[in-house]
């Protein structure tokens, strides 16, 4: 269960790697490291490994529906937060797919306007 006053809460849905590199060098918790630390690293590797597959999953669409990558970007966010827990892309793709593709479209259309 999660409370207001919990202090160790990161928004792991908005971080990203320069955050957890600023926390993980933050001198200022040295005495909490021990807590800190694993779940700092643990959360970077898993971010690395995410947006290493997100570049894929952007490119690939970026080519096929040949327009910027920045672009795809946006509807990638807005497809990963639209719920009130994070939606991984690896875990869902062809509906991420047919979503993001489907913003994206919507995108450039209002865009066109």
């Amino acid at each position: 269960m999660l409370h207001r006053s919990d202090e160790w809460l990161l928004n792991y849905d908005l971080i990203d790697l320069d955050d957890v590199e600023y926390y993980i060098n933050n001198r200022y918790e040295r005495q909490n490291y021990l807590n800190m630390l694993p779940v700092l690293y643990t959360i970077k590797a898993e971010r690395i490994k995410e947006i290493a597959w997100e570049k894929e999953f952007v490119k690939a669409m970026s080519i096929e529906m040949k327009c910027k990558e920045e672009l795809i970007w946006k509807a990638v966010n807005w497809w990963k937060t639209k719920v009130i827990w994070k939606r991984p892309i690896l875990k869902e793709e062809a509906k991420a797919w047919r979503m993001v593709k489907g913003k994206v479209r919507r995108m450039i259309e209002k865009e066109n306007k």
